[in-house]
């Protein structure tokens, strides 16, 4: 059974063959979480192409224009005396927090400036509660300290299949680097999807045959390499 609507939306629950009541904020930002962990295992540009269909789904249904922040639930959803807006983050974090960390991950993909904007929005718009009180706020914080860096893009040139790269992504995945996002652009298409959504990641090509590791920050680049360890190097300078 679905948990989405013909055109696309998220719903809430499932119950005895039966889904229904439409998503709130949280939902989407822990699904829109869920599958950016998957494009970073798998580095199947699918996940990223439904997390950006939700995403947008988030800034068009939650979205406060006035003050700033999200909404726990959608403007056409089941009216309320109010429209709450959820911060704190308790043993779950709130839709708000993760939804903070999830579109500067997503501006970090994509290179999209205006999914940067909407992210300090949702900061402007908390701020003032995070500096009262902030152990209060300890995923919202996650999200700041990848807003201010320092952060990293790795950008991997190669051919999945091929053990040049799967050495470059082992070595990724066994470090605890913090504050990076990957992006994958496979040689093994002539127009590879990824180039879709992450424009300037076209110009990062493979060299002298092999996978090739660009290592940036703020999208300035160190001089690419294809060796894992100096990958790492670079990587822990940043």
């Amino acid at each position: 059974q679905s948990l989405q609507t013909k055109e696309g939306r998220l719903l809430h629950r499932f119950r005895e063959g039966h889904s229904s009541v439409a998503a709130n904020i949280d939902d989407y930002a822990f699904v829109i979480w869920a599958l950016l962990e998957l494009y970073e295992a798998t580095l199947e540009t699918k996940h990223l192409f439904k997390a950006l269909e939700y995403q947008s789904h988030v800034f068009a249904y939650f979205r406060d224009d006035r003050d700033g922040g999200l909404f726990f639930n959608a403007y056409d959803a089941e009216a309320l005396l109010i429209r709450p807006k959820e911060l704190y983050d308790g043993a779950i974090p709130s839709g708000n927090s993760v939804a903070f960390m999830n579109a500067l991950r997503l501006s970090r993909i994509t290179g999209d400036v205006e999914m940067d904007e909407r992210a300090h929005e949702i900061y402007r718009a908390f701020s003032g509660q995070v500096e009262a009180a902030p152990t209060a706020f300890t995923h919202f914080l996650c999200g700041l300290d990848f807003a201010v860096g320092p952060a990293s893009e790795v950008i991997i040139a190669g051919k999945m299949e091929q053990p040049d790269t799967q050495a470059l992504l082992k070595t990724l995945r066994i470090s605890f680097a913090p504050n990076k996002i990957v992006v994958f652009r496979s040689e093994s298409s002539e127009q590879p999807d990824i180039e879709t959504i992450a424009p300037y990641v076209q110009p990062y090509r493979s060299i002298n045959g092999r996978a090739t590791a660009y290592v940036c920050s703020n999208f300035k680049c160190s001089l690419p390499t294809n060796d894992p360890d100096q990958m790492m190097d670079l990587l822990n300078k940043k």
